[in-house]
């Protein structure tokens, strides 16, 4: 399963990437970006890389702001504000709001235009939107929790504080539009729209179970992956002490979602069962798997609910671009649905590449890898070794593919913001003894998991930095 995603150009040719996709009206034919169009207002933002270029969310023209689309407690998608800041408390009854904005001890972070306040209880969403003021100096602060409750007092370390204007309405923001399925097949695809002009392609919809779903794949490189329902819950519970009859709780309050999703067994490379959401059940004991034993526990105040029919999840296709060019772009294509990925293909290093913002203020697209993990070789932890690790799952588990690369993060420097990583060649697989520090020097298993050595760090300039613009 795969997840998502400034600076100087490198030296070299560009060679500008021609999209296949369907037209701004939902038609066929070529059209450059995919159909993408910035509007009057909301300007889409680009990082290119040696002629390709892909979208990185929006300029708000209006507000000078950075913003990504999200949805709403009232239902609406706007295109709110980036920046992490989030609304704390100055005083023990959570009756001052102030704005909170995670520091660090390395870096300073600008101060933000806006902070968003999010919803308590079951959905997780903008609520509400307020102005930065000045900053402001603190000796404690507090949260509210979903029930109101206040919490704290929290020591101000590692965050800056700023006063708040007056709320603002949410129609501050540009509000975005996600338009009516079109295709003639089982999937088809919904674009989103803005009064301004502003035109992106959105995301899918499956005909067949009623539903928006995403493309999702088990491993860089497949070519082939499902269309998973938006908004699913996690059968993470079982009514039965072998734990093979699956439950969703839900909060008290909450509605049940449609679909909840189930993972029968460790293998990384397993993908998950959707079934419909059933009828409420009474469950006063409940069973968690704790890694392959059934224990009892309880649902508490949380409503039960049976596990419905399993869902056929559709099949979607997925190939990169073929481009003249360094870098490709990577699309799903099924029954005229035509988006692209998150990720690029890297043709010189033969590899899917995800987009980093880094340390240095660059954004560079680095090769798909597996973790760097810093181990030892002796029992008393002195001799340190750099080794990429390879989860395996429980035996009888499929192997994952093995990448040709290995990520290592490093921690940001004095007065650095952002993240920093080195790139790796994975080398032989390391079968000697190793040691791992958590407090004492232990040995470290390795039943469910492969250890490779790792070459020098490749420079990073072998990864050109993205041109980050807007239209």
């Amino acid at each position: 399963m795969v997840a998502v995603l400034a600076g100087l150009a490198s030296c070299g040719p560009t060679v500008p990437i021609a999209d296949s996709g369907p037209s701004p009206e939902g038609g066929p034919g070529p059209v450059a970006d995919d159909g993408a169009q910035s509007g009057a207002r909301l300007k889409i933002q680009w990082l290119e890389l040696e002629g390709t270029r892909t979208w990185n969310g929006f300029y708000d023209a209006a507000l000078a702001i950075t913003c990504h689309l999200r949805t709403w407690a009232d239902g609406t998608t706007y295109c709110s504000p980036d920046g992490g800041a989030q609304v704390a408390y100055a005083d023990a009854s959570c009756g001052q709001a102030i704005g909170r904005v995670y520091r660090g001890t390395s870096c300073a972070p600008p101060t933000p235009a806006y902070v968003l306040q999010y919803s308590d209880g079951c959905a997780y969403r903008p609520a509400k939107l307020y102005p930065t003021q000045t900053k402001i100096a603190v000796t404690s602060w507090y949260s509210k929790g979903a029930d109101g409750t206040c919490f704290g007092p929290y020591a101000p370390a590692s965050y800056d504080f700023y006063a708040l204007g007056a709320e603002l309405p949410p129609s501050t923001l540009a509000p975005v539009t996600l338009g009516a399925p079109f295709g003639a097949g089982r999937l088809g695809q919904r674009d989103y729209t803005s009064a301004d002009g502003m035109y992106l392609p959105g995301t899918v919809h499956d005909a067949v179970a009623g539903l928006d779903c995403y493309p999702t794949y088990r491993y860089a490189g497949a070519t082939t992956g499902t269309c998973v329902p938006t908004d699913a819950g996690y059968l993470d519970y079982f009514r039965d002490p072998t734990c093979t009859d699956a439950a969703l709780t839900v909060p008290e309050g909450c509605v049940a979602p449609d679909f909840a999703v189930r993972y029968d067994d460790y293998c990384p490379t397993t993908e998950g069962r959707y079934f419909a959401v059933g009828a409420e059940v009474p469950s006063p004991s409940l069973y968690v798997d704790g890694n392959g034993t059934c224990y009892p526990t309880t649902a508490g105040t949380d409503h039960v609910f049976e596990t419905g029919r399993e869902l056929a999840l559709a099949a979607i296709h997925r190939s990169h671009d073929n481009s003249n060019g360094r870098y490709a772009l990577i699309h799903y294509d099924t029954d005229g649905v035509h988006l692209r990925d998150t990720v690029l293909y890297d043709q010189e290093q033969q590899s899917e590449c995800f987009l980093y913002p880094l340390a240095d203020g660059t954004t560079r697209c680095l090769p798909n890898a597996n973790s760097v993990t810093t181990f030892f070789t002796d029992a008393a932890c002195t001799t340190a070794i750099d080794l990429m690790e390879v989860y395996l799952g429980e035996a009888g588990c499929s192997p994952p593919p093995l990448t040709s690369f290995a990520l290592k993060y490093v921690p940001p420097a004095a007065n650095a913001c952002g993240t920093t990583y080195e790139v790796h060649a994975a080398m032989a697989q390391y079968t000697g003894a190793i040691y791992a520090n958590y407090g004492s020097c232990t040995p470290y298993a390795t039943d469910r998991s492969a250890l490779y050595r790792v070459g020098p760090a490749i420079p990073m300039t072998t990864f050109p930095a993205a041109i980050s613009s807007h239209d």
